[in-house]
């Protein structure tokens, strides 16, 4: 066959299947099918903007939960004041090793934490300077 042959062939045209004995009603079935598929498309797409939302939330800087349960926000110097002031043995203890722990309990570098006083106990006494403390952003305070 001939180029020109070739170029002068009519472009094959696209028909709509024709419906075949038993099929009736399967154009109602294809458009629930493109439907369904769409409303997937549309959660897919759309689930990372749902997602992101609380990922990229700002946690409360200043939560240590429901003041019935005791706990106070206080930060760093003021807690050194409340265990000077409640007795903290001055040669045993420094202010860099109270501030040290306090780092540590301090997840978020805000330079606050909560702080609660301990019960007494049935095992016995504890020291006036031993509290209670957890970060204020802390995962499941």
């Amino acid at each position: 066959m001939s180029r020109d042959a070739i170029n002068r062939q009519p472009t094959p045209r696209l028909t709509p299947p024709t419906t075949m004995a038993g099929t009736e009603g399967t154009s109602e079935h294809s458009f629930k099918v493109r439907i369904s598929l769409a409303v997937l498309v549309l959660a897919a797409l759309a689930l990372p903007l749902f997602a992101a939302a609380p990922v990229g939330a700002a946690r409360p800087q200043a939560f240590c939960g429901a003041p019935s349960a005791g706990w106070e926000l206080i930060d760093f110097d003021e807690w050194w004041e409340r265990t000077v002031a409640a007795g903290l043995p001055l040669d045993v203890f420094t202010r860099e090793d109270v501030e040290a722990g306090l780092e540590k309990l301090d997840k978020n570098d805000d330079g606050l934490v909560c702080w609660k006083p301990l019960q007494a106990t049935a095992v016995g006494a504890i020291p006036a300077y031993f509290f209670n403390g957890k970060d204020n952003t802390a995962a499941r305070n």
